[in-house]
């Protein structure tokens, strides 16, 4: 039998989300990205404009944010990382690929994996963004590297 992932039973923080949420930022009317994608409620995204309806109430954004966070987000580190984490770890490497598809998300969970933490991926993640979206990204990344690193949720 093949033991189980270690992240596989870990869930985000109450900490985690409340950042997570505060980060996002709450939108009801439909917007833009800039990258080709669009966005509502807490970041709930899609590249086809035709599924981000115009507005949506706060029930359904908090709806959208609990799945995308588990269905997305949590589920993605836990299938992808293999190596024990500690709950600040889990808790950066799930707002990270909240903000991610699962292929750019992967590159984290493979430097992770190799023992290399995720300094030199995030950085490098930054060029991975237009460069109109490249500082908000930078403070994204600086900010879960602290909270990997050092456990600051701030």
């Amino acid at each position: 039998m093949v033991n189980p992932n270690p992240a596989a039973s870990m869930q985000p923080s109450a900490a985690m989300v409340a950042k997570l949420k505060s980060n996002e930022g709450l939108r009801l009317t439909r917007y833009a990205l800039g990258d080709g994608g669009w966005t509502i409620g807490y970041g709930h995204y899609s590249t086809n404009m035709a599924d981000i309806p115009a507005t949506c109430t706060q029930a359904q954004a908090d709806a959208w944010f609990a799945s995308d966070l588990q269905q997305r987000a949590a589920k993605w580190v836990q299938l992808y990382v293999t190596v024990p984490l500690t709950q600040n770890q889990f808790d950066a490497l799930v707002d990270i690929a909240y903000n991610m598809s699962p292929r750019s998300f992967k590159k984290f969970a493979d430097s992770v994996n190799a023992g290399n933490g995720i300094d030199d991926i995030a950085q490098a993640s930054v060029s991975w963004v237009a460069p109109a979206l490249q500082n908000g990204i930078q403070n994204r990344r600086n900010a879960e590297i602290a909270m990997f690193n050092d456990g600051v949720y701030a």
